[in-house]
């Protein structure tokens, strides 16, 4: 009762707060979310799975520039935004299969590079933009409706988190989750136990990234602009 009393005072301040918070404020308020989403994926690989990964951000630039261009090609925003995870979990899936070989420090390096690699290639490759990145990208939209504000942008985030974290929830509390937990204790009691580590392994790695496509997505469409990040001068 009062996880569920809990629970309902969270929702109604975060619907409540986008119509108090000036523009400056929700675009902190809509990055905290779609940062949020990411960390729920991160929280499901690492906490549940015991997979160590440090190329989120790679499959979050996935799901952007995958709604972005098919936004800019003429495809209705929303078809992008749900491509966006699809695709971040279809490359995850073709990513993981070797990589998740690997445990440890050498998966987490392994997959630092494959995100280095992956924002290298997003800054030369002339339909991502290059360099430049993609711009004057479409606002998002549904049928008639239009997010023309930043508090439309704020609702559209904390739903994405919403919807993660009730997917989380689910995958958590079911099967698949028990043996997840028992997969990171020890792979190879859990193996013993007739749990088919690689396929669960690749699945919840598929999942983290879908989570944090679906972030990247939202942000090509309240930023209406992508970009890889600046190399450092260092």
């Amino acid at each position: 009762m009062i996880r569920l009393a809990a629970g309902l005072l969270a929702a109604a301040v975060t619907l409540a707060l986008p119509a108090v918070l000036d523009d400056s404020a929700l675009a902190v308020y809509i990055l905290l979310g779609l940062a949020a989403i990411v960390t729920v994926g991160v929280s499901l690989l690492m906490g549940y799975a015991g997979q160590v990964s440090l190329g989120q951000g790679a499959f979050y630039a996935i799901g952007a520039y995958t709604a972005a261009l098919l936004a800019l090609g003429g495809v209705p925003p929303v078809a992008g935004l749900i491509a966006a995870p699809v695709v971040a979990a279809l490359s995850a899936l073709v990513i993981g299969t070797p990589l998740l070989r690997l445990r440890g420090h050498h998966l987490a390096f392994a997959t630092l590079a494959m995100q280095l690699i992956l924002l290298s290639l997003a800054g030369q490759l002339e339909f991502t933009g290059g360099d430049i990145g993609l711009q004057a990208i479409p606002q998002f939209s549904i049928g008639s409706f239009q997010a023309e504000s930043a508090a439309a942008y704020a609702y559209l985030t904390w739903g994405g988190l919403a919807l993660v974290l009730l997917v989380t929830h689910n995958v958590s509390t079911s099967r698949p989750g028990r043996a997840l937990r028992a997969l990171a204790t020890s792979e190879t009691a859990a193996a013993s136990s007739g749990i088919p580590v690689g396929r669960y392994k690749l699945v919840v790695f598929a999942l983290s990234a879908a989570f944090a496509g679906l972030a990247g997505g939202i942000y090509c469409f309240y930023a209406g602009y992508v970009a890889p990040p600046a190399p450092s001068p260092c």
